[in-house]
């Protein structure tokens, strides 16, 4: 009898000894399986980003291409979004054609500046923008080619709207400030140095030249654009960066435009502000 016993302890001991390595098994192929789940989600997540994001780029790209084309020889206002608007449709009526080729889906929709005011100074453009912002850091002063802006008031009384040059420790070293009516240079390389002068709304500024003297500054030098928000208009700053690239900011408009894409995967529509022309 007692051997028996011996026995059936023994079986008792195995079986619990291949349930328990049962389990584990089970549990080490629910855990592969769940990663392998969630590492495809995150797969189809991280596609579906990157689509959008080359989606939102190559429609950005267009849009500025075609603004440039159609201003770029003059021309009225109807001419000029008349052709901006045909190449854009063009680039709209190609994109439902790529991505079908996958299943998918794009389509844009996108404004002109047909009745619509400048862009304020603002960092993205709008009037609710960032107000204090960087324009571009690393120029060579003395290589600055093109700073034009021309500027009108946003109406608040008092209003002051101001351009700086940085040196690289931050210190300002240049400076001019528009109001309603005057505006004031200063260079703090030589505190002697100052110039007011009286402000002319909708006019264009040369500030490479003479009383401005912008070309005058050591490099490199950051570009700082203060209180964005009260006043809009265009500017353009080409020239060379400290490390002898060249470089463009320019921007007459932000126009409105949306990008929708649709896959197996993802649906999305997204809107976003478009400066033209860079």
């Amino acid at each position: 009898m007692g051997l028996i016993e011996d026995r059936d302890a023994q079986f008792m001991l195995l079986a619990g000894f291949l349930i328990a390595i049962g389990l584990v098994i089970t549990t080490v192929m629910l855990n592969s399986i769940m990663f392998e789940g969630n590492m495809a989600i995150e797969s189809v997540t991280e596609n579906s980003k990157y689509e959008m994001i080359n989606l939102m780029q190559i429609t950005t790209d267009e849009i500025r291409s075609a603004y440039r084309n159609a201003t770029e020889n003059g021309g009225t206002v109807q001419n000029t979004t008349i052709n901006f608007t045909r190449q854009v449709n063009n680039f709209s009526a190609d994109l439902p054609k790529i991505y079908s080729m996958y299943g998918g889906g794009a389509k844009i929709t996108f404004e002109n500046w047909t009745n619509k005011g400048y862009a304020n100074f603002t960092e993205n453009g709008r009037p609710g923008g960032k107000d204090n912002w960087t324009v571009i850091e690393g120029v060579n002063a003395g290589y600055v080619r093109v700073f034009n802006i021309s500027i009108n008031f946003t109406g608040t009384a008092g209003a002051i709207f101001k351009i700086e040059a940085h040196n690289s420790t931050g210190y300002s070293v240049w400076s001019i400030a528009f109001n309603n009516t005057n505006y004031n240079v200063t260079n703090a390389t030589n505190a002697s140095n100052y110039t007011i002068g009286s402000f002319s709304s909708g006019s264009q500024y040369n500030l490479t030249s003479h009383p401005f003297d912008f070309n005058y500054l050591s490099s490199p030098v950051s570009i700082h654009i203060i209180n964005g928000s009260n006043a809009f208009g265009t500017y353009r700053i080409q020239g060379l960066l400290a490390n002898n690239r060249n470089f463009t900011r320019e921007r007459h408009y932000v126009l409105n435009t949306s990008v929708a894409l649709s896959t197996v995967k993802v649906r999305a529509n997204i809107s976003m502000p478009v400066s033209v022309p860079w």
